[in-house]
C-alpha cells in the first residue's frame, strides 16, 4: 500500500537529559508524546513507535487514505502549532522546553502484523520509511523536510524551500527535497522558546 511516513525527533535533547532526574525525562517525554500524538490522531495518523526522543507514525495504514501525504502535511504543521502549549505544560512543571524536526516520505510500504508466537505487532516495513527517516535526520530544529515524492502529492507548498543535491546515508544518488521553516529555530531548553521570540 501506499503511505506517507512521518517522524518527529526531538533537537537538543542529550545534554538535557543528562541534567535531569530520571523521573523528570520520564514526566517530560510522556507529555511530549502525549501531546503530539494527539494532533496525529485527529488528523488520521498512526502512531506506530516511540523510540527514545522520537516519534514514528504513517498515514494512509491501516486504512487507505488517497489525501495521506496531504494530511501528513497538515499534521507536521500543527505539531508545531500546538509546541506554544505543550512548552507552557513544561514550564508548569518547572521542565525545560522542546524543540524538533520532522521528516516526511511517500511510497509503498509493507503494513502488517509481524513478530513471533511469543509477541506480534502491528508494522509498517519498507524503504519508505527507512528514507522518512533519513529526511527527519536533516531536519533541524523548527523544520519539516519532506521528499520530492511527498511534495508532489500534496502540490504546490508556497512556504517551501527547494534543496537539490542532498546525500543521505543508505539512499542512492542525490536527492531533492524540501524544507518547510515551520516553528522557532532553537533547541530544545532554549528559553526564548518559552517566549516564543526566535526568529
Amino acid at each position: 500500500m501506499t503511505i506517507t511516513s512521518l517522524f518527529c525527533d526531538l533537537r537538543g535533547f542529550t545534554p538535557i537529559a543528562a541534567r535531569l532526574q530520571p523521573s523528570e525525562v520520564r514526566e517530560l517525554l510522556n507529555l511530549y508524546y502525549d501531546m503530539l500524538s494527539r494532533s496525529i490522531f485527529e488528523r488520521g495518523g498512526t502512531v506506530l513507535q516511540y523510540a527514545g526522543d522520537e516519534i514514528f507514525a504513517v498515514f494512509g495504514a491501516p486504512l487507505p487514505d488517497r489525501d495521506h501525504a496531504s494530511a501528513a502535511l497538515a499534521c507536521a504543521r500543527r505539531l508545531f502549532a500546538v509546541q506554544p502549549q505543550l512548552n507552557e505544560e513544561l514550564a508548569k512543571r518547572r521542565l525545560p522546553p522542546l524543540n524538533y524536526g520532522i521528516g516526511l516520505h511517500s511510497g509503498e510500504a509493507i503494513a502488517a502484523h509481524v513478530g513471533s508466537a511469543v509477541r506480534m505487532q502491528y508494522a509498517v516495513i519498507g524503504d519508505t520509511v527507512n528514507v522518512a527517516s533519513r529526511h527527519c535526520s536533516l531536519a533541524r530544529e523548527g523544520h519539516i523536510v519532506l521528499s520530492a515524492a511527498t511534495a508532489a502529492l500534496v502540490g504546490a507548498i508556497d512556504d517551501s524551500e527547494r534543496m537539490d543535491d542532498i546525500e543521505m546515508k543508505g539512499v542512492a544518488g542525490m536527492q531533492e527535497v524540501y524544507r518547510i521553516r515551520a516553528g522557532l529555530s532553537a533547541p530544545s531548553g532554549s528559553p526564548e522558546l518559552t517566549a516564543g521570540t526566535v526568529t
